[in-house]
This record gives structure tokens, C-alpha cells and sequence, in this order.
């Protein structure tokens, strides 16, 4: 076959690849082994004007039976944004519930061992981890290492409003979640998270904003303490922690994933 009508035979199959998954896939697949079968056979296709006639047809008449594949609905997409305890949520001991809830959405981890709010900021304005998903829910909890590094409260506070607005404007039309600090070891720092998380409560609107506060849930049964089947380490969730986490908030979690509010 002349050079210029083998490339020509190949765009036409790559029109077909390219023009989307169809209804009638007994049609598309038929377009594209009989070219592939003329294209792959050892003998010349006839390349005269009724066979072009015919390709053409094949495309045009696949195209008027096509219906385009659903896309992915994005009020069904979520992003989850914070620290280690949100990083081992879908590839450490919360692996499992992650699979069993918010794979099936094709959630989206952006959690980070080590994250505070300013390193979230940073990651949103500079390297873009949330830019074109299109979320329509995201799960905010962060800000416990900025606390145990001496942050302020209302620091900290301040910088939790400043990563729902980024949301916000990466994601038109989203609905955060904003989880309050989860409680840990030390009489001191479980203070701290309480004025933080009194702080941010304010930030809901129950429009956009949403509050879910789940110390009741993860304290011990002093202030400074927490369960020990819950936390391996005083600090980070076992199995069973990320069990609680989803028991708690996944209520609250999928009426704002199955309320869409798209623009």
C-alpha cells in the first residue's frame, strides 16, 4: 500500500479509537476489525473511491449510533486533604475502610505525613494537588502538627480559613467538610485542639462549609488520654480508628455527596 494511504487508513481507525466508547459497541467493534483486517492482510486493500466511500460511511454512521460514554460525575468525586493520620487512610491501617467507602467514589488522598497548614497551603498554591479534579466533596482535618510545633491557635485557626477559601476556588461549587482536630496524648495539647476546634466550628455555614467535631469519639476517658484500641501511638489510628472515623462521619459524608450542589 502507497505510503500516504496507509497513513490515511491508520487515522481513520484512530478516528474511530479516538471518537469515544459506544452504545452499539457490536457497530465500533466492527468498524474496527474490518479495517484492521484489510490494513494487517498480506493483500492490497482495493484503495479506490468506493472504498473510501464506504470508510467514510462506516465512520459517519457510527458516529450517528454513538452515544457518548457518561462522564465521570463530578458530585460523586471527593478529596481528602491533611496530615499522616488522612495519608493512612487509603494506603495504611485505614487501607480497608478506604477501599470498602470512598474508592468506589474515586476519592482522591492528598494527605501527607508531617502536613500543617501552611505546608497544605504551599501545596495547594504551588503544586497544584487538588487543580482539575473537580471535587464536589472534600475532607479537611488538619493542623495537629502545627500545634505540636508551637503554632498558635488562632494561627492555626486562621490558616484552616485560608485552605477552605483555596478549596473553594479550585473547586467550584464544592462542599468541605471541615473536621475538627482529633484529640491526642497530653492533658496540654488536648486544650489546645478544644480552642482550635471551638475557633473553626465558626467556619460552617452549612451551606459550603460544613462541621463535624468527633472528639466524643476518639477521647479517653480523662482529657489527654485517648483509647488505645483507636490509637497504636497515642497520636496516629489503628484499623479500628479509621472504622470509628468512617462510622462517624460517613452519615454526614455521602447526604453531602448524594446532595449535589454543581454549577
Amino acid at each position: 500500500m502507497p505510503p500516504y494511504k496507509h497513513h490515511l487508513l491508520i487515522s481513520v481507525v484512530d478516528i474511530i479509537d479516538k471518537s469515544g466508547q459506544y452504545k452499539y459497541q457490536w457497530f465500533a467493534q466492527f468498524k474496527i476489525n474490518w479495517i484492521r483486517r484489510h490494513h494487517n492482510s498480506h493483500s492490497s486493500i482495493n484503495f479506490n473511491v468506493s472504498t473510501m466511500k464506504l470508510l467514510v460511511l462506516l465512520v459517519l454512521c457510527g458516529s450517528a449510533l454513538a452515544v457518548p460514554a457518561p462522564k465521570q460525575d463530578r458530585c460523586t468525586n471527593a478529596v481528602f486533604l491533611g496530615d499522616s493520620i488522612t495519608d493512612a487512610f487509603d494506603n495504611g491501617n485505614g487501607a480497608p475502610v478506604w477501599q470498602q467507602f470512598y474508592a468506589p467514589l474515586g476519592a482522591v488522598n492528598t494527605g501527607v505525613s508531617g502536613d500543617r497548614t501552611t505546608t497544605i497551603i504551599d501545596r495547594i498554591n504551588n503544586q497544584g494537588i487538588i487543580d482539575g479534579l473537580g471535587a464536589h466533596v472534600a475532607v479537611l482535618k488538619i493542623g495537629t502538627n502545627d500545634l505540636s510545633g508551637g503554632v498558635p491557635e488562632t494561627t492555626v485557626a486562621q490558616n484552616i480559613g485560608q485552605i477552605l477559601n483555596l478549596i473553594k476556588d479550585k473547586n467550584r461549587g464544592v462542599k468541605i467538610l471541615l473536621l475538627g482536630i482529633l484529640p491526642r496524648n497530653g492533658v496540654d495539647i488536648h486544650n489546645r485542639i478544644r480552642n482550635v476546634n471551638a475557633i473553626i466550628r465558626g467556619y460552617a455555614d452549612n451551606l459550603s462549609v460544613f462541621f463535624l467535631d468527633m472528639e466524643t469519639q476518639f477521647q479517653g476517658d480523662a482529657i489527654g488520654t485517648v483509647p488505645t484500641d483507636l490509637f497504636y501511638d497515642g497520636l496516629h489510628l489503628t484499623l479500628r480508628g479509621y472504622e470509628v472515623w468512617a462510622e462517624t462521619m460517613n452519615n454526614q459524608f455521602f447526604n453531602l455527596v448524594n446532595n449535589p450542589l454543581c454549577p
